[in-house]
């Protein structure tokens, strides 16, 4: 898929299905296929997950690897870490998205944590929410994606799965770019 120049849009304009694979998810995926050489890893959850409101904030337990050139993910333990393998510290391009219809706006936070501390949060707006990082990793090192629901407790909120809402499943890209 070639790149797509995106056409412009006015701040608080929806962006429908349509334009999200055409102009982000499409342009995404041409963008970390340009390296034939590339190490890292796509993957993602393919069946629902839960978050529990009350303030929690909750790991995404990634389930499927599209893709994975070196070990950076385990679909059987700690499915939720992508560990950057010892030979290949660097610079990451990390992006990640998924869509939810439970939590209200400026309810919910999108995190990526590195050895469990958050490098990177961002306050979302239903449905679709989408998070693009550029961090220095050294080898050894793990990261996560998470989410916090700022709902009431008992507002548990739930990530697309196959079927349900796709194309919006959740989705993790990790590439070395540096």
């Amino acid at each position: 898929m070639p790149y797509i120049t995106p056409p412009s849009k006015s701040v608080g304009s929806p962006l429908g299905a349509a334009d999200w694979n055409s102009y982000v998810k499409g342009n995404q995926d041409w963008l970390y296929q340009q390296s034939a050489q590339r190490h890292g890893c796509t993957i993602r959850r393919n069946v629902t997950q839960s978050f529990a409101g009350g303030g929690l904030v909750t790991p995404v337990a990634w389930n499927f690897n599209v893709e994975d050139t070196d070990g950076y993910h385990s679909t059987i333990s700690n499915t939720q870490n992508i560990v950057i393998p010892s030979h290949l510290g660097g610079i990451y391009a990390i992006t990640w998205y998924w869509q939810h219809l439970g939590i209200g706006a400026n309810q919910g936070q999108m995190i990526i944590r590195k050895q469990g501390i958050s490098i990177a949060r961002t306050v979302y707006a239903p449905p679709l929410c989408t998070m693009t990082i550029v961090y220095p990793f050294n080898g050894g090192e793990h990261f996560d994606c998470a989410v916090y629901n700022g709902a009431a407790t008992g507002s548990d909120v739930s990530v697309s799965a196959p079927g349900s809402e796709a194309p919006y499943t959740p989705v993790l890209y990790c590439y070395k770019v540096g």
